[in-house]
């Protein structure tokens, strides 16, 4: 006994030091690899070693061979095996070990299921084995050795054999493809030379795999395909690898000639195997296919009554990305139609469409020059490829590639053809005009040399005409006179206008124009304003020439002898001269006129006169005004004298007055009237003689001057009423005062003639008494009277009208109006161009003063204008119509830009279209508006997506439909309504849609409906084999979708094969969904086929398994477990295996049945795969038991993952289009877009809705987002505040990624913390003491501190911060900098800042320990910094470090207080 524990010691011993892990390792390069071979062997019945004979892949039932285990060395570097250990598996149940025995005179023994090779055969010797093949299915080779002699060295190449497991195909084995592998630990070692320690060798290859073939056993039934991988693009190179198993899972591959079938069950063409299970696809189309199989000998076998699970495999269709396209002969002149538009891209077919600025289809014409065109390029994918890209690259005629956007299939681009051809003028301008000042471009004409193409040769003359650039223009200053700096003439822009002008470009070029002056002619002026002689009148006589009006301002006359004043007889002379000599000259020679003229004598025209005289007067003088004649130098002569009382007369020596002398005289006299007469003579130098009469008379009262005092003003203004009187100066006694006034030449003027002109005035009173004639004389000076601004009022509201006009004024002084040139002079009331003009109007005669006024010709309206333009209807083309517009004024043609500017309003759309003509520059103001009609465009002629074929779900289809007109994709709903017919049964279903606002008409596409599948799975019915009674089972009948109302259907039943477990097989009860069989008493299974035909034409008819089981055990379903249960979309197969018995989950196998209704397929692994509902079947089986329990497996939907890209936006202006939003890391597959239209325009921060639709709508949501494409300085952006007040504000510096995004936003939407801008938040700008305080005060809701009064000297009442310092003080959360100040503007650390929290917190200390180095115990802010980490307020700068004295930013600042309230 003790033997034999020493010699278990001793073997563990021995194990424990032979497979100890070495305790380092070695690497090779290349990899060293461990292989396992199929050989045969010879048995030799003399040797424990069997001979190895050849390599084999096959082996015949029942038949020995050996598995050998080698090493490779393929390195360069000596690999010395000192130690190993080998561990592989093989299949029991198709192999067994196997031994023989051996003799010879040395020895004898069993050898196998080991064997090892002789050393002569490069075995190992002296090597210690232990081998375990002891395990069914497993084989252990391990060993060591310590002796270098017997240490096998490889050299590079070399292989080493370990040794043999000796097996034997079963007799009963089914064929097929056996597979052998190493598993679990496997190593050997190597030692190096010199060494006596060896390493393991750590980079060993052991994953090849020995595949063995075994023929002539049972023949497998066919049971299943696989293809690997099951996807791949169209036109790969990629080989997939083919295989078949068997109906017990068993590789049968080299047993089948495999088969392509397409989606129709036909022989798929353009597929070639190779080497019996290659698939080489390049050539074979995209499309679904099943890979199925046959026997390609006698070694498996197709069973009918087993249903094959054959393979699927998908050609994608290959993805075009980066399309490019070839545009060419597209140049001026080249017929539309002739455009070829190519493309090298595999898989596409590309056609085009040319349409002008105008959006009008071109099809006939010729590209015109210098013109720029839209060009539609329709891209289609061939049945292979898919087109999946957003850009489209582009070239015309060969030149630089641009880039275009791709919505739907369609492409624009847009090119523009080259100018027109230049042209050379060959020969100069054959004449240089003439022209006179004043004169206009349109009034000349010239000839022009010979114009031919630049660069022509030949030198043909081009067809064409030349004119003026602006004919309109004045001919300007004349170039031709002394002096002149032009004498070559005045340059103007002229052109050549070919007669071709869509090919050739107008010729520019100057034309030199001699401008002479203008000439006036003076040959009809030789009239005076003189018809015969003035009579001499003491004035100033002027002779003039009569000036036509048409020339007056033009010419200026100067005159010699044509004024004079005296009598004679004169000779005038005038010379006629041009005013403006610089432009005008006198076309006649002779410019000098002549007139004799003369002043004759006037005629006097005395008044009598009569002087009353007192008795006793001696002497009576006379003048010449005592008979009414003021003039100068008037003689006076005695003609006769009376004698009744004149004695005598003496005229003056100047003959200016006559004296008489008179008798002596009394009362009788006076009384008798007494009176004599005189005859006197007038004469003088200028006057004619005149005779006048005196009669003197002899009165008896006295004449008195000096009592009577006149009492009048010495001035008085005109329009004034003079009214004198005497006052207390009448004599009493005397009678009614008599006031006479005469003017400055002592002519009477009667009262009635008030008011008095302008002048000097004498007024006489004279009164009597009895005895007394009182007299009076008095002056005074009528003014003349001031025009003020008040009184000059202009007549006309004057508007330019292009000519010039004439204003009138009115002058009203007191209510009268005044007369031109007699009471006023005006100055020039003439104007042509808009503006102000100051007007003076100088008083004269019996008016003064002088005002200037200013009236205005004001601008004309535009809408007084005439405008032409063509106002359709045009049709809607997705652009802006612009239709040219004419707008002219008194006949003549004003010109935009200048006059006038054109825009356009709702000339897009269908509709009334609006033209807005608004007057602009020097001469027009205002605005006038036309309208012009756009009709709807006919929608009849648009294109239409394909629509994917869709399946009957008992409901109507309307699937999305893409309408494209002009390459134009239009919008539902808004350019069209859709409708559909025929689109709930399987079939062809009708889309109709209906033009809407821009488009009208309507146009039709068709889809597919196609037939569902049932609903059909495996159905089960066990029962016990002890009831052999004849039984009746319902069969299932839910193959319907939910909401189906025709769900009849019949069956049909056929045999699969299986167990005979009948004594009755089953059958179908007439016209029933049920079933009646027998069963025999024994056990098994049998399956049948059960067809099942749908009435309704909307379903495919389908087959399902039904399996009747005939159990010898205990039904335990009841004890079953299984709930049902989702799973979320992953891509892959998911597991669903949840049911227990007995709180146990063993012993269960699952078995998947998808609702394909719902859309749900299985994995190759018979897993459920896609988006759907799966009835899952739990079968348990024991000793003495079974059962099953169906639950319900949902795989509900994936959302997509991912963000996307896009274009920021940073000016503004722009549309949707102009941010290129794509996919960006959004995955799976898919498009994404704007839920608004690409023309909508930009606004700035506002937030728009993009949806992300994946390819795979089945399997995946859709995902939605918002993006803020323009801003001002940034990207993402959150509502604020501003000065605590919410408002639609953005914070451009706030991103959605930042950690602080959620704590801003909380402190902005809850007026805690304002921006530091409109749109900015500053959140690395440091914090403030104030700013601090603030925050914390307006997160605790801003109270109202109890006390009013502030203690701190730099905190002012107006202060922002004033009631948050003086509550923060309040509260015990800060005492200040010091008693008397705070310190607002001090920046905040972030230990102040905590501390501030903590006491605003009333925190208790806390208990926690200290993860931070630079937090000291001894720190003021120890409790209130540990306090904050606790309650995860903060977590500090790093994992050790808190970094107190840090400033503290506003985002850090708000984050603290978003957590603290947030954890409260």
């Amino acid at each position: 006994m003790k033997k034999k524990l020493l010699a278990i010691v001793l073997t563990v011993c021995v194990l424990v030091s032979l497979f100890a892990t070495p305790v380092s390792a070695i690497v090779f390069e290349p990899t060293p690899t461990a292989q396992l071979e199929a050989v045969t062997f010879t048995e030799k019945n003399t040797s424990k070693y069997p001979v190895e004979g050849d390599a084999i892949t096959e082996i015949a039932a029942g038949n020995t061979f050996a598995i050998k285990i080698s090493v490779t060395n393929p390195s360069s570097d000596p690999l010395r095996l000192s130690g190993f250990k080998f561990r592989f598996t093989y299949n029991v149940d198709a192999f067994e070990t196997y031994t023989y025995t051996f003799e010879n005179d040395d020895d004898s023994g069993t050898v196998g299921p080991d064997a090892m090779p002789s050393s002569t055969k490069g075995g190992l010797k002296g090597w210690t084995m232990q081998n375990n093949t002891g395990t069914a299915g497993l084989a252990v080779f391990a060993g060591t050795c310590e002796k270098t002699a017997n240490q096998p060295v490889l050299a590079s190449g070399e292989q080493q054999t370990i040794g043999y497991l000796l097996l034997k195909a079963k007799t009963n084995v089914e064929n097929g493809s056996y597979s052998f592998g190493f598993e679990g630990e496997n190593y050997f070692n190597h030692i190096k030379d010199g060494e006596t320690k060896d390493e393991e060798v750590e980079n060993v290859d052991f994953s090849k795999k020995l595949a063995l073939t075994v023929t002539g056993g049972q023949n497998p039934t066919i049971g299943a395909t696989t293809i690997d991988p099951t996807e791949v693009a169209y036109g790969s190179d990629e080989v997939l690898t083919m295989g078949a198993t068997s109906t017990s899972n068993k590789d049968i591959t080299s047993f089948v000639t495999f088969k392509v079938k397409d989606a129709e069950g036909n022989d798929a063409a353009g597929f070639v195997v190779n080497n019996g299970n290659e698939l080489n696809v390049a050539a074979a189309d995209a499309g679904t296919y099943t890979v199925t199989a046959e026997p390609n000998g006698d070694n498996c076998r197709i069973d009918e009554s087993v249903t094959v699970q054959n393979a699927t495999f998908t050609i994608t269709k290959q993805e075009i990305t980066a399309p490019v396209v070839a545009i060419s002969n597209f140049a001026k002149g080249q017929l539309v139609s002739g455009l070829t538009v190519e493309t090298a891209t595999s898989g596409l077919s590309v056609s085009a469409t040319c349409f002008d600025e105008d959006g009008n289809q071109l099809e006939e014409e010729r590209f015109k020059a210098g013109t720029t065109y839209s060009i539609s390029i329709v891209l289609k994918a061939d049945k292979n490829h898919v087109l999946n890209a957003q850009t489209l690259a582009v070239t015309v005629n060969g030149g630089e590639e641009q880039t275009v956007d791709i919505v739907g299939n369609v492409a624009v681009v847009t090119a523009t053809t080259a100018d027109k051809d230049a042209l050379a003028l060959l020969l100069t301008p054959g004449t240089t005009p003439n022209a006179h000042y004043g004169m206009k471009l349109s009034d000349l004409s010239f000839t022009g040399g010979t114009v031919i193409a630049a660069g022509d040769e030949t030198k043909t003359p081009i067809d064409g005409h030349f004119e003026w650039v602006d004919s309109t223009q004045d001919v300007g200053d004349p170039t031709v006179y002394d002096g002149t700096t032009e004498p070559n003439g005045r340059p103007f822009a002229a052109k050549f206008v070919p007669t071709d002008s869509e090919n050739y470009a107008e010729l520019s070029l100057n034309v030199r124009v001699h401008v002479h002056k203008a000439t006036i002619s003076i040959s009809g002026i030789n009239s005076w304003n003189y018809t015969e002689a003035f009579k001499y009148d003491g004035t100033v006589h002027k002779v003039e020439l009569v000036i036509p009006e048409d020339l007056q301002g033009k010419i200026k006359v100067d005159y010699e002898n044509n004024t004079a004043t005296d009598v004679n007889t004169y000779k005038a002379a005038a010379t006629i001269s041009a005013v403006d000599d610089a432009h005008y000259a006198i076309y006649e020679s002779v410019t000098t006129r002549e007139l004799d003229w003369a002043i004759v004598k006037g005629d006097l025209a005395p008044t009598d006169a009569e002087k009353s005289v007192l008795f006793g007067t001696k002497e009576v003088t006379v003048t010449p005004a005592d008979f009414g004649l003021t003039q100068d130098g008037i003689k006076i002569e005695v003609t006769h004298a009376g004698n009744s009382l004149i004695t005598g007369y003496l005229p003056s020596d100047d003959m200016r007055s006559v004296t008489f002398t008179l008798r002596d005289t009394d009362k009788t006299d006076a009384a008798n009237n007494a009176s004599d007469t005189a005859t006197l003579k007038f004469s003088s130098a200028n006057y004619n003689e005149a005779s006048g009469t005196l009669t003197i008379k002899i009165i008896d009262k006295n004449t008195d001057a000096d009592t009577l005092k006149i009492d009048v003003p010495a001035t008085v203004t005109y329009g004034d009423t003079v009214t004198p009187s005497v006052g207390e100066s009448k004599p009493a006694g005397a009678g009614d005062v008599t006031f006479k006034f005469f003017d400055e030449d002592n002519h009477e003027v009667l009262t009635t003639a008030q008011p008095f002109d302008a002048g000097t005035y004498k007024v006489t009173a004279s009164c009597e008494s009895e005895s007394t004639i009182y007299t009076a004389e008095a002056t005074f000076t009528v003014e003349p009277r001031e025009i003020e601004a008040k009184d000059v009022a202009f007549d006309k509201e004057l508007t330019y009208t292009g000519n010039e006009l004439t204003q009138t004024v009115t002058v009203t002084v007191n209510g009268k109006t005044l007369t031109v040139g007699t009471d006023y002079t005006v100055s020039d009331l003439t104007g042509t161009e808009p503006g102000s003009y100051p007007v003076t109007v100088a008083g004269t005669g019996n008016y003064t003063g002088e005002v200037t006024k200013s009236f205005t010709i004001s601008k004309a309206q535009i809408s007084s204008a005439a405008i032409t333009y063509d106002a359709g209807p045009y049709g809607y083309t997705g652009k802006e119509w612009k239709p040219e517009v004419t707008v002219s004024f008194n006949s003549a043609t004003l010109t935009a830009g200048n006059d006038y500017t054109v825009s356009y309003e709702n000339n897009i759309n269908a509709g009334t279209a609006k033209i807005i003509i608004t007057g602009i520059g020097d001469h027009f103001t205002g605005l006038t508006e036309k309208t012009f009609t756009i009709n709807s465009a006919e929608i009849s002629g648009c294109t239409f997506a394909p629509i994917a074929d869709v399946t009957y779900n008992t409901k109507a289809h309307t699937p999305e439909v893409t309408v494209a007109i002009s390459g134009r994709t239009l919008e539902a709903d808004k350019d069209y309504t859709v409708s559909y017919a025929s689109n709930v049964n399987a079939g062809t279903a009708t889309v109709t849609v209906t033009g809407k606002g821009n488009f009208t008409g309507s146009a039709n596409t068709t889809f597919t409906i196609a037939k569902a599948d049932l609903n059909l799975s495996v159905y089960t019915i066990s029962s016990l084999c002890t009831e052999t009674e004849v039984k009746t089972s319902t069969l299932p009948s839910n193959f319907f979708l939910a909401d189906e109302t025709e769900t009849g259907f019949s069956i049909a039943l056929t045999a699969a094969g299986g167990d005979a477990i009948f004594t009755q097989e089953p059958a179908v009860v007439d016209g029933e969904n049920m079933i009646t069989y027998q069963l025999n008493g024994g056990t098994g299974e049998a399956t049948f086929n059960v067809t099942v035909t749908p009435v309704s034409s909307n379903y495919k008819a389908g087959t399902y398994d039904l399996k009747i089981q005939a159990y010898d055990k205990t039904n335990v379903s009841n004890r079953i477990v299984f709930e049902s249960g989702s799973a979320v979309y992953t891509g892959s197969g998911i597991k669903y295996e949840k049911a227990t018995i007995a709180g146990h989950s063993s012993g269960m196998r699952y078995t998947y049945a998808p609702d394909v209704a719902t859309g749900a397929t299985l994995d190759a692994a018979g897993l459920p795969l896609t988006v759907g509902t799966y009835t899952v079947t739990a079968t348990y089986s024991d000793a003495s038991s079974y059962g099953y329990k169906t639950a319900t497996f949902t795989i509900t939907k994936a959302t997509p993952t991912g963000t996307p890209a896009y274009t920021k936006i940073e000016t503004s202006g722009k549309t949707l289009a102009d941010t290129k939003l794509t996919v960006g890391t959004i995955r799976p597959a898919g498009t994404i877009a704007w839920d608004l239209p690409l023309t909508t325009v930009l606004k700035d921060g506002k937030e728009y809705a993009w949806t992300f639709t994946p390819t795979d709508t089945h399997n995946y949501t859709t995902l939605t987002g918002k993006l803020i494409p323009y801003v001002d300085d940034g990207t993402d952006y959150i509502p604020g505040v501003i000065d605590g007040n919410s408002g639609s504000f953005n914070f451009h510096d706030v991103s959605r990624f930042d950690y602080f995004y959620d704590a801003v936003k909380w402190a902005a939407e809850n007026g805690i913390a304002s921006g530091t801008g409109r749109y900015t938040f500053s959140p690395d700008a440091v914090c403030t003491r104030a700013q601090t305080v603030t925050f914390l005060w307006r997160a605790a809701g801003s109270p109202m501190p109890r006390y009013r009064t502030c203690a701190f000297t730099d905190v002012d009442s107006r202060d922002y911060y004033y009631n948050a310092v003086l509550w923060a003080v309040e509260q015990g959360i800060t005492t200040g900098l010091t008693a008397t100040t705070f310190g607002p503007d001090v920046t905040v650390s972030r230990g102040q800042v905590a501390t501030f929290l903590y006491r605003a917190a009333s925190a208790s200390k806390p208990n926690t320990f200290n993860p931070f180095t630079d937090v000291k115990t001894t720190a003021y802010n120890y409790d209130a910094i540990l306090w904050a980490y606790d309650n995860r307020i903060t977590t500090g700068t790093s994992d050790t470090t808190f970094s107190p004295d840090a400033s503290c930013t506003r985002a850090q600042i708000v984050t603290f207080l978003y957590r603290y309230y947030q954890g409260r």
